[in-house]
């Protein structure tokens, strides 16, 4: 797999599902919270296209064999910029829960921005993903 330019990442924050967006986006819909810095519990991105990893699954298949769940890691190790501040990537691999997808599992780090419409942007073997994406961010 190559790294694709067009990779726009879904924010979830862990344990509880909520997406990184204001409380107030999706009234009476989905639930949502700003993401916060330095929350020990990750900020998880889903992306496509980040190239090679450890393991590889049959097509549409969850990174599994005999049953069991296999660590599968990118080969490289993304840069996640949140706001233009590096964040700690905790994992980068294939999803546990959403076959053919990949998962960064990042902390926010001390002096991100906060805000309603913080930037993220993945960095891989010298591309960038789209700036556009943007989540909600609070101490």
């Amino acid at each position: 797999g190559r790294y694709d330019r067009d990779v726009r990442p879904v924010a979830y924050n862990q344990p509880d599902y909520t997406l990184a967006y204001p409380a107030t986006a999706f009234p009476g819909g989905l639930p949502a919270r700003p993401a916060k810095v330095n929350d020990p519990n990750t900020l998880v991105l889903l992306a496509t296209g980040l190239g090679a990893v450890t393991f590889t699954p049959r097509n549409g298949s969850p990174p599994t064999q005999n049953g069991q769940f296999v660590e599968s890691d990118t080969v490289t190790k993304p840069t996640v910029l949140v706001g233009g501040v590096p964040a700690n990537v905790v994992f980068s691999g294939l999803s546990p829960q959403f076959p053919s997808l990949y998962q960064l599992n990042i902390i926010l780090a001390p002096g991100t921005p906060v805000g309603d419409a913080v930037s993220i942007v993945i960095q891989m073997n010298g591309l960038s993903s789209r700036s556009d994406l943007k989540i909600a961010v609070s101490n």
